[in-house]
């Protein structure tokens, strides 16, 4: 029989917290996508969900950007480089952006109804929100002109929560190392 140290068990006992809270309150996607972080070691979202605290995010921004790549070209072609589908938080928002830059990439048009269509082809139309979450983003946007201001607040909240992550990382890293 191995002994289990006091600050293992507190760090399990935070994880099995969080993993309730998340298969309580959230989607079953977020409940599978916590499961495999926490067996991989990834505690930044669920320790601070645990702690009653918000990972940074600026998802009503995320929406704002989204919604501004479905309508208007110039927003695109000025940012799309500067993210990746992990930049987003919300997980609906990383779907929708995977199909833009695949349409992008193979150079066809990006609109409400391409994205749509190539995610009911790709059968992810519904870890997407559905078609009327996507209608829906593009009903607040009026035009592009902040576009890349927005794609830097989303960048920051991205880096701020890639901090909190490997601090909590080294943090529960730390708590295992052996005084041999």
């Amino acid at each position: 029989n191995t002994l289990v140290k006091p600050y293992e068990k507190n760090a399990i006992l935070i994880h099995i917290k969080a993993y309730k809270i998340l298969k309580t309150y959230l989607c079953p996607m977020v409940q599978k996508e916590t499961l495999s972080s926490l067996t991989q070691g990834n505690f930044a979202k669920e320790m601070s969900i645990s702690q009653g605290k918000m990972p940074p995010n600026a998802v009503d921004i995320e929406r704002l950007v989204i919604g501004t790549f479905l309508i208007d070209k110039k927003g695109l072609d000025h940012s799309i480089d500067l993210l990746k589908p992990d930049n987003f938080y919300d997980p609906r928002h990383q779907v929708i952006f995977e199909a833009i830059v695949k349409l992008f990439e193979a150079n066809l048009p990006v609109d409400l109804m391409t994205v749509i269509q190539e995610l009911k082809k790709e059968e992810k139309l519904n870890l997407a929100g559905g078609d009327h979450y996507i209608i829906d983003l593009t009903m607040g946007v009026s035009s592009s002109a902040h576009i890349e201001y927005h794609v830097r607040v989303i960048l920051e909240k991205y880096i701020l929560r890639s901090l909190i992550n490997v601090s909590a990382n080294d943090i529960d890293n730390s708590y295992k190392e052996s005084t041999d």
